[in-house]
């Protein structure tokens, strides 16, 4: 993971397939998403949400990134896990990065990356409606 946050992304990926191929249990490959599935994938997220929910984040702009940057990292105002899976920060309008490799990381399924797609809207609106 530190490989990818400092953008050493194919000594990231060839660092996982040697540890996948030692413990596959322990080091699971991501799910494969394309780009372009990314945005599709958040519309079925988005659809599954209870309405209240769907028509406070319909209204966010959203931002793709593989992983938080070291900037991000280092300068955040809480303690925030390279792993984590989105930011949202409160604006008008308000705007949420949702990380890809992050959120695809140990997903067996395109099932469960939805349901980890789906929390993480779910946290990331509660924590905007909590800063209000």
């Amino acid at each position: 993971m530190v490989l990818e946050v400092v953008g050493r992304t194919a000594e990231a990926d060839e660092a996982l397939a040697r540890a996948h191929a030692l413990r596959p249990d322990a080091y699971p490959l991501p799910f494969p998403m394309a780009d372009d599935d990314w945005e599709p994938m958040l519309l079925r997220a988005m659809s599954h949400l209870e309405p209240e929910e769907r028509s406070r984040i319909q209204g966010w702009e959203f931002e793709w990134a593989p992983v938080p940057s070291v900037e991000l990292l280092q300068t955040f105002p809480q303690t925030l896990p390279p792993s984590t899976f989105a930011i949202a920060t409160a604006g008008d309008p308000p705007r949420c990065r949702l990380y890809t490799r992050n959120l695809a990381r140990g997903c067996a399924d395109e099932d469960t990356l939805l349901d980890r797609l789906i929390d993480a809207l779910r946290e990331q609106d509660e924590y905007l409606q909590d800063s209000l």
